[in-house]
């Protein structure tokens, strides 16, 4: 299908081999280690985050069957533990309809893409539907699932450009008022004020849940040990989380920031994968803190020699 629709042919560990061991991206928890109430599974189970040990299953191909028009295959299901895993009949069913009802949402996305960018309301009933589907894939395949993280990038996508939206609103806001300081003290005050609502626009909190939804994505993507560079997959949203660290503008936030960038630049950007204007942006992020430092140091020298020559 890659070959046929994409016009490549993809050499990762996963695609060559024939995954009689297992398909390591379709991983879920496993039935008999972890029992369920009905469908969804224990909250410490969903989000593996180190309150207890999670086995995993994965889908092996045991019988291959041709029809008219499409290849179908059949499936079991291994435990490292528990060896074959016979899985419900039901939660199978209920696996397959989250899969197809999460594809089709993303698909819906993809071909009205143009409308959604451009529909402020469209964006938001697109991004709240998204984190629906996340949960809902979270609760019932599991966080280590290829549809929880190919959800989960989506997700972190919108939410980046809503923040940096969010910062390049509260820059160009900052800016016009700067150049209103001959106005009278009671315009000042107000602008002030102002100036206090702009500060509360950027979550600090929504930017670490950012953070940290990439570096999950990214052990996700180390996991299943691929050929290609990381930045393919995350590229965007690693200059994303920079752009909005940078844009919060104090050194430390930038400098941090700049990490980000730096894990997809020398093997991905400055390849010029995604072209020679995204090499420069993401240099010019690189550096960005850098030039903060010396501003702020060359600010606080021209303080002191300003003190000196009053005293």
């Amino acid at each position: 299908r890659l070959l046929r629709d994409k016009f490549f042919r993809c050499a990762c560990t996963r695609c060559q081999s024939d995954r009689s061991m297992g398909d390591i991206a379709a991983a879920i928890p496993c039935t008999i280690c972890h029992q369920r109430d009905g469908r969804y599974l224990d909250e410490d189970v969903q989000y593996d985050d180190g309150e207890v040990k999670v086995n995993y299953c994965l889908p092996r191909i045991c019988k291959k069957a041709m029809d008219d028009d499409n290849n179908k295959f059949e499936y079991e299901y291994h435990c490292e533990k528990c060896g074959k895993v016979e899985i419900e009949e039901s939660l199978l069913k209920d696996m397959n309809k989250t899969i197809e009802r999460a594809m089709s949402h993303l698909d819906q996305g993809l071909s009205k893409s143009s409308e959604i960018d451009d529909d402020e309301g469209e964006r938001d009933a697109m991004l709240e539907m998204t984190e629906r589907l996340a949960c809902l894939s979270t609760s019932v395949l599991g966080s280590k699932h290829y549809l929880t993280n190919l959800l989960s990038c989506v997700m972190l996508g919108r939410k980046l450009s809503a923040l940096n939206a969010a910062i390049l609103c509260k820059t160009t806001m900052g800016n016009g008022s700067s150049g209103s300081g001959n106005r009278k003290g009671k315009n000042k005050k107000k602008s002030s004020g102002a100036d206090n609502a702009d500060d509360e626009v950027i979550d600090t909190t929504e930017v670490a849940e950012c953070i940290h939804s990439l570096e999950q994505l990214s052990t996700y993507i180390e996991s299943l040990n691929l050929k290609s560079h990381p930045g393919h997959l995350t590229g965007s949203l690693n200059v994303g989380v920079a752009r909005v660290l940078i844009g919060l503008g104090d050194v430390k936030s930038m400098k941090y920031g700049a990490s980000f960038a730096t894990k997809v630049y020398d093997d991905y950007f400055k390849l010029e994968f995604e072209g020679g204007g995204m090499v420069k942006v993401v240099e010019t992020l690189l550096g960005a803190w850098k030039k903060k430092a010396e501003e702020e140091s060359d600010a606080a020298e021209d303080s002191g020699e300003r003190k000196r020559i009053k005293l």
